[in-house]
């Protein structure tokens, strides 16, 4: 995410100029995974996020917020509670918030001190 921009910053990686061509690499891990009805969700995290919550916690916090908005068909917004509709978009907004705050949040309590951003897409897994 912001970190991106650093890739081309020829102050930063160039020795000449006082960078350091090692600072920073432009070699993303990726995993490419074909999207079927299966698929619930697909969550992007800097590494401020993994640095300190493993894949798998991550995965159980996202199955567990959802898991007890699906169950009480209940999420709070601005202090109020709703029924949860799937049909709306904005409700599955509201969810994937609830869900980035509580990741965001796990990692700031575990002392995680690097950049801290995360994304979930969403696909079946609020239906």
């Amino acid at each position: 995410f912001q970190v991106s921009r650093t890739f081309g910053d020829c102050v930063a990686k160039m020795e000449r100029y006082g960078g350091n061509p090692k600072c920073i690499i432009c070699e993303p891990e990726i995993h490419v995974v074909k999207i079927t009805d299966q698929t619930d969700f697909v969550l992007i995290g800097s590494d401020g996020i993994f640095d300190k919550i493993s894949t798998e916690e991550c995965v159980q916090v996202i199955m567990q917020e959802t898991d007890s908005v699906l169950r009480d068909n209940l999420i709070e917004e601005r202090g109020v509670n709703k029924l949860y509709d799937p049909e709306s978009f904005d409700n599955v907004s509201e969810v994937c918030g609830i869900v980035t705050d509580r990741l965001l949040t796990n990692a700031m309590e575990c002392e995680s001190m690097d950049n801290l951003s995360v994304a979930i897409l969403t696909f079946g897994i609020l239906s």
